[in-house]
This record gives C-alpha cells, sequence and structure tokens, in this order.
C-alpha cells in the first residue's frame, strides 16, 4: 500500500515539522533522564564557560581571565555575578 503525504490534510509541511519536533524533544528528555548529576554539572559548567566566552568576545575583553574567573566559582549565579563585574568595571 503506497502512502500519499502530499494529498493527507494532516502532512503539511508545518505538522511535518512540528512531529519531528516532538520526536527530538522526546528523545532529549530521555538522554536527560539517563545523565548522571557529574555529567549535568559537567555540561552546566562548558555551558557557563562558551557563554563567559562568547560575551567577552562580543565586548573584546580578555577571554582567559574572564573563564578563569567562571572557573573559580562553584554556581552558575555566583559565574554570572563575577563576569559582570568584571565587564562593568572593565568600561
Amino acid at each position: 500500500m503506497t502512502k500519499i503525504y502530499a494529498s493527507a490534510p494532516q502532512m503539511t509541511p508545518a505538522n511535518i515539522a512540528n512531529a519531528k519536533r516532538e520526536e527530538r524533544n522526546r528523545q532529549q528528555r530521555k538522554r536527560r533522564a539517563e545523565v548522571t548529576d557529574e555529567q549535568r554539572e559537567e555540561s552546566n559548567r562548558k555551558q557557563r564557560e562558551y557563554r563567559a566566552r562568547r560575551k567577552a568576545t562580543s565586548q573584546n575583553i580578555s577571554t582567559a581571565s574572564i573563564v578563569s574567573q567562571v572557573l573559580s566559582t562553584s554556581s552558575p549565579v555566583g559565574a554570572y555575578n563575577i563576569l559582570d563585574i568584571c565587564i562593568s568595571s572593565t568600561f
């Protein structure tokens, strides 16, 4: 039996995109449920470093000093506070 997707009203490009997005979200939720605390903390740390480097680069600040200060903090809230202080004190 041949399926004709183009003529089926439920298979519009928007619906296909939504179905793909929902499947990706399901897979991501499953992967996140399997991640250990250490893996999640490592991923969060890398994301904070990346954001700090990107923000420092966009404002022409030395990325090495910003990343080292982000690494020295233990919480993401503290990391952003130090980053904001460094950026505001350089101008």
